[in-house]
């Protein structure tokens, strides 16, 4: 059974919608590790993810949207589950902010966090140490 595909894949050329697909995948996986395994990964690993998430994004930067999204979406959760990542948002809007290429892969993580913060309800996470780290109140 084939199911249809999505319309934001392109036109298939020589394999590039398998690669999409399996970009997808990875990128669908690594959200749902951060989002549900996080506290099964290494501490000492924790990152290096966060890297590895970054470098993804700089070079799906131009799409698709979907891995887009899904990235962004893993590292708002990390930045979540992080506490040691003291300068997540300062960070990004750093490196991101200064490269015109860059700033609409910015403005997806500033607007997927506040959603991941107050509606993601399997992310585990001290609403005293995420008021004061993203919102700058005092708890």
């Amino acid at each position: 059974m084939h199911l249809p595909l999505p319309s934001y894949l392109p036109p298939k050329r020589s394999g590039q919608r398998s690669a999409s697909f399996r970009h997808l995948f990875h990128t669908t996986s690594r959200f749902a590790q951060v989002t549900y395994d996080l506290a099964q990964v290494d501490p000492a690993l924790l990152f290096p993810l966060r890297d590895t998430i970054i470098a993804a994004l700089e070079h799906f930067k131009d799409g698709p949207r979907a891995i887009i999204l899904q990235l962004c979406l893993a590292l708002a959760g990390l930045a979540l589950q992080l506490p040691t990542w003291t300068n997540a948002v300062e960070g990004l809007i750093d490196s991101y902010g200064q490269n015109p290429s860059m700033v609409p892969v910015l403005l997806q993580f500033l607007t997927v966090l506040p959603e991941e913060l107050y509606s993601n309800t399997k992310i585990p996470v001290t609403v005293g140490w995420t008021r004061r780290n993203f919102t700058g109140a005092q708890c």
